[in-house]
């Protein structure tokens, strides 16, 4: 679900669920199989966030597209994304797996922009199990930087999964 409200500040910007995107995960291919809407964890922040949206098209494509409609920019950094045990086993945690799963689709997972004084560790009452990952801020001016340990990060050629209807 998409919220109409745009983001105007620097903000933390959070996701839940680690990224599985692994076809061989038995919890990523349940949900992918059926899909379960994250309603009452949206209920939950809805108050709380400037922009929040699910994340089906991958994350960085996702992203972008919130961003845009916000009329800002975003940094995330890509050893913050969460991982499945999984998906390190079978792709690993380099640069090049994360770059793999923030770009992967069916996260099935709820992406938000919340003001800095939010700590959605502590301060949040979420639904059991829903946990938060902050994995980048929310800034000022157009377009998304990606950034890890070693420094900046190109941006794939490809975000996400881009529906055609041609």
């Amino acid at each position: 679900m998409m919220f109409a409200r745009a983001a105007r500040r620097p903000a933390p910007v959070r996701r839940d669920p680690p990224h599985s995107g692994l076809a061989g995960d038995p919890a990523h291919l349940a949900a992918y199989r059926r899909p379960v809407p994250r309603l009452a964890e949206g209920q939950a922040l809805a108050s709380h966030v400037s922009a929040m949206m699910d994340v089906s098209d991958g994350l960085l494509l996702d992203l972008s597209r919130m961003l845009d409609a916000s009329g800002c920019g975003g940094l995330v950094q890509l050893d913050a994304l969460p991982l499945s045990p999984a998906f390190v086993a079978e792709r690993g945690d380099d640069r090049a797996a994360r770059l793999f799963a923030a770009t992967g689709g069916d996260d099935y997972a709820l992406l938000g922009a919340f003001p800095p004084e939010i700590d959605v560790t502590s301060t949040l009452c979420l639904p059991s199990g829903a946990k938060m990952t902050e994995i980048g801020t929310v800034t000022a001016g157009r377009g998304l930087v990606l950034a890890d340990a070693q420094g900046a990060v190109p941006l794939p050629e490809r975000l996400g999964h881009e529906h055609r209807t041609d």
